[in-house]
């Protein structure tokens, strides 16, 4: 699942490097594949410090940040600076609450542009 994720950001990233607003199709997608990867983080239990899965939050992270730079969206930034600060602090409760800030900012969007 999380290798299916970072696939799909990874296709997603070759619009952002462009400086091209995400489709409304890869939008619903990546909000749709988040929900996957809260569920798989929730099901993962501890995540390991230089871990597969910690490698790849810092993968997810800066993806995202690049979502909310080029979608102009300053509450999705706040939002995944707070994703960033849970997984740093190794904090579960903020790092699900984030999470859920931050699927809820790609639904706006989706309503927003689609």
């Amino acid at each position: 699942m999380l290798k299916y994720f970072i696939f799909l950001l990874m296709f997603s990233m070759s619009a952002l490097q462009a400086g091209e607003k995400l489709s409304c199709d890869d939008l619903d997608g990546l909000a749709g594949s988040l929900d996957e990867l809260a569920t798989a983080f929730e099901n993962a239990g501890t995540i390991e410090t230089g871990g597969e899965l910690d490698n790849a939050l810092a993968e997810v992270i800066d993806a995202l940040y690049a979502v909310a730079d080029v979608e102009q969206e300053r509450d999705l930034d706040t939002y995944v600076g707070n994703l960033e600060s849970g997984w740093k602090k190794m904090d579960a409760g903020m790092f699900a609450q984030s999470m859920d800030d931050v699927i809820g900012s790609l639904d706006r969007l989706l309503k927003r542009d689609c």
